[in-house]
């Protein structure tokens, strides 16, 4: 039986190469305003506005490796907006499991198959908590390039839950 064949977007958090598939992501933002959010995790750097929509914004890079420092946000950093957005009986979409992911550099989509994570690599325990598995880029060109698939779903049950 051949592997499943998946597409993704490929992100730069920090020193992580992350794929999150592209059922989870909605849209990619340039330019963005974020503002803070009092006595909030230091990985939860604040929130914007996308559409109406107060979306907030998760810096995973501190989240995996809690003691690191902050990026300075610069022209070089996007967010990557995700989730399932709910229409309610209004009408108005309900955004609870919608948030937004800082990375740096461009966004890459790729075909990807998934494979287990070998046990011997050594990342964060927070990294491979999220992980679904390692990200096997499917073309010719870039075969050997893995990335770490996340897991969205799980990430925005912990987000639910240490924001109550």
């Amino acid at each position: 039986m051949s592997a499943q064949v998946l597409t993704g977007q490929v992100i730069a958090c920090g020193g992580w190469s992350l794929v999150l598939n592209m059922e989870w992501a909605n849209t990619i933002v340039d330019n963005f305003e974020l503002v803070k959010i009092p006595r909030a995790p230091n990985w939860l750097i604040g929130a914007v506005n996308i559409d109406g929509n107060i979306v907030p914004v998760v810096d995973l890079s501190i989240y995996f490796v809690p003691n690191a420092a902050p990026m300075q946000i610069d022209r070089h950093h996007r967010i990557l907006v995700g989730g399932k957005r709910e229409e309610s009986a209004e009408g108005a979409s309900g955004d609870d499991s919608v948030f937004a992911i800082l990375f740096n550099g461009l966004p890459m989509q790729i075909e990807y198959t998934r494979e287990a994570i070998d046990a011997l690599v050594i990342i964060p325990d927070r990294l491979r908590e999220l992980c679904l598995g390692m990200a096997r880029n499917n073309a010719t060109s870039n075969s050997n390039k893995t990335h770490f698939e996340m897991n969205a779903d799980r990430f925005i049950e912990f987000l639910s839950l240490s924001l109550m």
